[in-house]
């Protein structure tokens, strides 16, 4: 059998003051800070983990903060925006807690069948959207943070989805149908949706043309990558032969301790990665404990008083 994905993993994000990006997800948005932790690749920078109560595979959403991150710009070659999935008949509620909390310009889209939506910038000026879904159709479990500010009738289930901001849709259509084993679902109008499996949350994507757009440069408010599930390491290094064998440049295996992730762009300049369901979030902590401490992977263990006095400050 062909290696499968199914669906996406985490996205991650680069941000700018840690202290405000833990209380805007947290706090505003209401998803549970899992895993303080570093940019395994960089270790003077923080890695924060958002997602439901245990980091379920598609509830989880990543920030790289640094407080001197410059702001990104806008363009072609990136995730436009990052939807999340919330209940249906939620938008009201969302509309009202996001202006109680100073968020601007929220925009509301839909309708008929297209499903409810409200659009907004988180501080860094990063485009969200929250999704109307039916909680039949997804294919996750979503395991609810009783401990939160949302109620359960209301809080953000999982990632349902990008947009991809592109020049040319073609060659990036070729690879995710090809290789990834993406199907289009709708198109038209220099858009391109496409689904994986059952086509529910974290099952969608969304490719839209902008030939005429600057290239896009990664800085705070910009997604950094988006991580694609697969079950196990069989399946990984499968898909790993399957891209190479496509021609693309993939990275070799890299182990995060919370899963294990390959890397490339696809042909629009997005990067993705490709990651492991497991071993998880609990491996280093306890399910009641996760997010309340600094973890670092065994090879940085030794460096911990240089790299906890070289992070910034975090007063959240």
């Amino acid at each position: 059998m062909p290696p499968k994905l199914h669906g996406i993993h985490h996205v991650t994000a680069l941000a700018k003051d840690p202290s405000r990006n833990i209380r805007f997800y947290r706090d505003v948005l209401g998803m549970r800070f899992i895993k303080n932790t570093i940019n395994f690749d960089d270790p003077g920078t923080y890695h924060f983990y958002f997602a439901d109560r245990v980091g379920t595979p598609g509830s989880v959403f990543t920030t790289f903060p640094h407080p001197h991150a410059g702001l990104g710009r806008k363009g072609a070659g990136e995730v436009s925006t990052t939807k999340l999935a919330i209940p249906e008949g939620s938008v009201g509620y969302w509309k009202a807690r996001l202006a109680e909390h100073g968020i601007k310009d929220i925009r509301e889209t839909g309708g008929g069948d297209r499903p409810t939506t409200i659009e907004f910038e988180d501080h860094d000026s990063m485009a969200l959207a929250l999704v109307e879904r039916p909680d039949t159709q997804a294919p996750l479990a979503f395991d609810f943070w009783e401990d939160g500010p949302v109620s359960r009738e209301h809080a953000i289930r999982r990632i349902d989805g990008v947009r991809l901001r592109v020049r040319d849709t073609a060659p990036s259509r070729e690879l995710l149908t090809d290789a990834m084993g993406f199907a289009v679902e709708s198109e038209g109008d220099g858009r391109l949706s496409l689904t994986l499996g059952e086509g529910g949350s974290s099952q969608r994507l969304e490719l839209v043309a902008d030939p005429d757009a600057p290239r896009a440069r990664m800085g705070a408010g910009s997604i950094h990558h988006v991580a694609w599930r697969v079950a196990d390491d069989a399946d990984h290094l499968a898909m790993q032969r399957r891209l190479m064998d496509a021609g693309v440049g993939v990275t070799e295996v890299k182990e995060r301790f919370y899963f294990r992730s390959i890397y490339f762009r696809e042909p629009g300049g997005v990067i993705f990665e490709i990651a492991t369901d497991g071993p998880g979030f609990t491996v280093d902590e306890d399910e009641a404990s996760l997010g309340t401490s600094l973890r670092l992977p065994p090879m940085y263990e030794g460096n911990r008083k240089n790299i906890e006095q070289a992070l910034p400050e975090v007063k959240a």
